[in-house]
């Protein structure tokens, strides 16, 4: 097993805008590496989502996508993280980003809260602390709106996310400020939501700076 150190990080990815933001947050912390965990549960789409997962791991030069075997979507959210703190220990990583994203929705952000806390509570009573991965959720308590201008305040690649309901290929970069550089079909109520709170903002489709990667690759055990 890798040692852990300060600045590995596993996000748990769905392909979406929030997952895409926690992911640059964490690049930007992190002056080590930044892993991506796919797992889409029932999310539609899960082709596309993927495909934007890899064009994203391109842009920033990031490990390949970790893909192990997860717990069927069905299974309580607690299971499916205890699940994925595991394969953050196997990678030697000490913090396991959530992007979780419930808005003003306070109660639904209460119990979100309280299920990563049991979970940490958990992994205190079986993992030495040296191994133990802290389980965030930076994204929270933000809405739709306060996501966007975000992932505008970050230059976020909207190519590295997928919000569609059908199935399709993400943008490749342009210039072009319209709806048909954003992801998706424009028309089902995922696309309607986000360009809502995205048409105003210049979408930031250029390729960013790609940052050295400064650990070798690992994957965890099968």
């Amino acid at each position: 097993m890798p040692t852990p150190g300060p600045t590995r990080i596993l996000v748990l990815t769905d392909g979406s805008l929030p997952a895409l933001v926690a992911t640059l947050l964490a690049i930007e912390e992190a002056a080590n590496t930044v892993f991506l965990r796919f797992e889409p549960g029932s999310r539609p789409a899960p082709k596309s989502r993927r495909r934007a997962c890899q064009r994203l791991i391109e842009l920033y030069d990031l490990p390949e996508l970790i893909e192990t075997a997860p717990p069927p979507p069905e299974l309580p959210i607690s299971t499916r993280l205890l699940h994925s703190c595991h394969t953050a220990i196997e990678l030697g990583c000490r913090r396991l980003v959530w992007p979780v994203s419930l808005g003003d929705d306070l109660d639904a952000a209460a119990s979100a809260a309280e299920h990563a806390a049991c979970i940490e509570r958990l992994l205190g009573l079986e993992v030495p602390r040296q191994e133990r991965p802290q389980l965030t959720t930076p994204l929270l308590d933000l809405t739709r709106a306060q996501i966007a201008d975000l992932a505008h305040d970050l230059d976020a690649p909207l190519q590295g996310a997928w919000w569609c309901q059908e199935e399709g290929d993400p943008p490749r970069p342009t210039t072009t400020r319209s709806h048909t550089s954003f992801p998706g079909c424009g028309a089902c109520p995922p696309c309607q939501r986000w360009l809502a709170h995205l048409s105003d903002q210049p979408p930031a489709l250029a390729a960013p700076v790609v940052r050295p990667r400064q650990a070798p690759r690992v994957k965890p055990k099968p």
